[in-house]
């Protein structure tokens, strides 16, 4: 792989990235995500040069990011380890208990079991018991899905729609298993007087506890077919704006329509291409 220095520091930060979002394989999104996180690149310096907004940017293009996210109006955000671990035990409850869908209870009860012990006693001395909520609902055969949320039912995916509605509110870029529950119970309110407080009064109660910092499990992870050729257009003396090139020249692309939108254009790149460098 024939790349600058500091491309290739940026795809090293690309595939932990791609790891943080428990995709498959690293993608020029991926990529171009990373180049937007350092307000240092060529291309942040371009983009502010443009009067756009490179965070505006990193929320539209991680939104085309392969990964486990919520992708909503207000904002993209990924799930965290344990949020991701408490999301397939959900499925594991509504398997187990016969029904035709995962609920809400159902992705409370697994969160309430990726959160630390800290996080429990805040709730068992305020009352609330997760044990209470009852998995009912409808009753049927699961379907296996290859998307993990593919099982979840209408009100579970507003919940994950709520839950993460909750990150940004503390600057966080995750959300965490202590979210789901926030999520679950504002979409139930049966679960949440089972449970015995309300979404409001769990955000409270969970507040410092609601991030999640476990790293995510070390695999091997490549570059897909895209982003392999994309390189092999790169040279060792190309920077960020080389790469912004190749991604414009297929106007039509999602990706080269983030960049378009904030009137980040070609001809704009190469009036600029000789003014700002990478570090």
């Amino acid at each position: 792989m024939r790349l600058s220095t500091y491309l290739q520091g940026v795809h090293a930060q690309a595939i932990e990235l791609a790891l943080s979002l428990h995709s498959e394989e690293v993608t020029l999104e991926h990529l171009v995500c990373a180049l937007l996180s350092d307000e240092e690149s060529a291309i942040c310096e371009l983009i502010e040069h443009a009067f756009a907004d490179p965070e505006t940017l990193y929320e539209d293009a991680l939104a085309l990011t392969p990964g486990i996210l919520i992708v909503g109006s207000g904002a993209t955000r990924p799930f965290s380890v344990r949020a991701v671990e408490a999301a397939r035990r959900a499925v594991e409850l509504a398997r187990t208990a016969g029904l035709a869908s995962v609920t809400p209870a159902c992705l409370l009860r697994a969160a309430m079991e990726e959160l630390t012990p800290e996080a429990l006693q805040a709730l068992k001395e305020a009352g609330c018991d997760g044990e209470a909520a009852s998995l009912s609902g409808e009753k049927g055969t699961l379907p296996e899905a290859a998307h993990l949320f593919h099982p979840f039912g209408d009100e579970a995916r507003r919940a994950l729609t709520s839950a993460s509605r909750q990150a940004p509110k503390t600057s966080r870029r995750a959300i965490s298993p202590a979210d789901l529950i926030v999520g679950a119970l504002s979409e139930d309110a049966e679960l949440a007087r089972s449970f015995g407080t309300s979404a409001s009064g769990a955000s409270a109660l969970l507040r410092p506890f609601s991030e999640d910092k476990t790293p995510p499990p070390a695999r091997a992870i490549s570059n897909d077919a895209a982003l392999t050729k994309v390189f092999s257009a790169l040279s060792e003396e190309s920077g960020s704006l080389d790469l912004l090139r190749l991604v414009l020249r297929d106007s039509e692309a999602e990706l080269a329509q983030v960049f378009l939108r904030q009137k980040v254009t070609p001809a704009l790149l190469e009036r600029s291409i000789n003014t700002f460098v990478d570090p």
